[in-house]
């Protein structure tokens, strides 16, 4: 396989959008280069359309979508697709979820951490859950939200682990 860059250009002459994983492929050991940056001006100067697909939370992608040089951002593993609005000062959402049941799925979720928690004490959420907007699919109303929690946190290879399943 060779470099895209040893491609001749009118190869890429019907290019109209460009979707990217961002973590480590636009970005390098967590930062943007400049070089990319600038990679991705001359996309937009060119007439190409540059859409980020990453599993970063809502308001990590929220900063992308206002100032880097792309059309939007596809966040929270497609929950989720943010733009700048007509202004170029706002966010115009798109939810791949109905408003109405992002409610009921937060409330599910609510329960179910604070179950996890009450079962695994140890258990935290991550650095990014206070940023993420997007809920996660719906679960069964018939689910148990003890059904698969652990009473105890595992060892896993000398670390502590735990898991939550929820069928």
């Amino acid at each position: 396989m060779q470099p895209l860059s040893c491609a001749p250009f009118h190869e890429f002459s019907a290019v109209r959008f460009v979707l990217t994983d961002m973590d480590e492929t636009l970005t390098y050991q967590g930062r943007l280069a400049a070089a990319t940056y600038d990679a991705l001006e001359r996309l937009q100067s060119a007439g190409i359309r540059v859409i980020p697909v990453t599993a970063a939370p809502a308001g990590w992608c929220d900063q992308m979508a206002r100032m880097w040089p792309v059309d939007g951002v596809i966040a929270e593993n497609g929950g989720i697709f943010m733009r700048r609005d007509g202004t170029h000062h706002g966010i115009e959402r798109t939810w791949w979820t109905a408003p109405d049941a992002v409610s009921a799925m937060r409330a599910q979720l609510s329960a179910i951490a604070k179950a996890v928690q009450a079962a695994v004490p140890e258990a935290q959420n991550t650095s990014s859950t206070m940023v993420r907007a997007a809920p996660y699919p719906p679960i069964s109303a018939s689910a148990s939200v003890a059904n698969g929690v652990p009473l105890s946190a595992p060892k896993r290879n000398g670390a502590h682990a735990a898991t939550a399943l929820v069928a």
